[in-house]
């Protein structure tokens, strides 16, 4: 189990998206219940995921500018619409994604990427949600390995734009997805630029 093991920022913002009741109860919205909702993270939903790999997505972003400015424009940048994906689709698109960043850790001689394990068979948002900051962890841990006096704390903010609009599962594959195309192309420019 992953419970013991939760990272600091995932810590704060399970505290920032959790509401605080006083009852001994939490009202369970329709939208936290056709997603699921975790009895020890609360409700956790695919908006609040979006987000998050909004984050990521915009530190990738960083990276190509920092590491190849000039080939920057070439990564992709249209996501693909996709529909009916559920969170446990995003997992395993996220641990698709963990393996790229894995290659960029390596590569920067920064730890992999924390892979959180399922409760139950298929993947909750808070499962997804926690897998998409490790990710974000480990890139911020690999940039800051480029540039030690760079601060990346601006990286972890709520994006607001997301929040205004529901997102679903399908969005946030959609993000992962594109932001996996990125990584494969900047993985292939590294590889051929070492040899």
């Amino acid at each position: 189990m992953f419970r013991n093991t939760l990272p600091r920022w995932a810590v704060l913002a399970l505290l920032v998206a959790s509401p605080i009741t006083t009852g001994a109860t939490l009202a369970i919205s329709d939208s936290d219940k056709q997603f699921g909702h975790s009895d020890y993270y609360g409700p956790l939903t695919p908006t609040q995921v979006f987000s998050l790999m909004q984050s990521v997505d915009a530190l990738v972003t960083h990276y190509a500018t920092h590491q190849f400015p000039e080939r920057s424009a070439w990564l992709p940048t249209r996501q693909i619409t996709v529909e009916n994906y559920r969170p446990e689709d995003v997992f395993v698109a996220l641990s698709r994604l963990s393996d790229l960043v894995d290659q960029l850790a390596l590569k920067h001689k920064v730890r992999p990427t924390h892979r959180i394990e399922r409760e139950r068979d298929l993947a909750i948002p808070a499962e997804v949600f926690l897998q998409a900051g490790e990710c974000l962890d480990t890139l911020a841990l690999v940039m800051n390995s480029l540039s030690p006096d760079e601060v990346f704390g601006d990286f972890y903010a709520n994006n607001s734009d997301s929040k205004k609009q529901n997102k679903t599962p399908s969005d946030v594959f959609a993000l992962v997805d594109l932001i996996v195309r990125k990584l494969n192309t900047l993985l292939s420019e590294e590889r051929s630029t070492d040899e």
